[in-house]
C-alpha cells in the first residue's frame, strides 16, 4: 500500500494494489472515490482536499492499514 500527494490540487492517491486495471469508480462523497477492478475488489482510493479538510476513513477498505498510513504521513484523519 502506497500513498502519492500532489500538494498542487490537495489530493492524495492509495494504492492498494499495483498492476491493476481500473474497471470502476466509486464516490463515496465529494472528497473521495474507490477503484475497483473487474472483480470488484478495491484497489486505490482517491482523497480530495486532503489538508483542507482531513480524510474521513469511513467506509474506507482496509480502514486500520489505511489510518497507519496516512498517521505516518502526517496527514490529519476524521471519522
Amino acid at each position: 500500500m502506497t500513498f502519492e500527494y500532489d500538494k498542487e490540487v490537495d489530493a492524495g492517491y492509495i494504492r492498494l494494489r499495483k498492476g491493476v486495471r481500473v474497471a470502476r469508480t466509486e464516490r463515496l462523497d465529494d472528497s473521495r472515490l474507490i477503484d475497483y477492478d473487474d472483480a470488484g475488489d478495491p484497489i486505490g482510493i482517491e482523497l480530495l482536499n486532503v489538508t483542507a479538510r482531513g480524510v474521513d476513513t469511513r467506509d474506507l477498505p482496509n480502514r486500520a492499514a489505511i489510518e497507519r498510513l496516512l498517521t505516518r504521513r502526517k496527514v490529519k484523519l476524521f471519522a
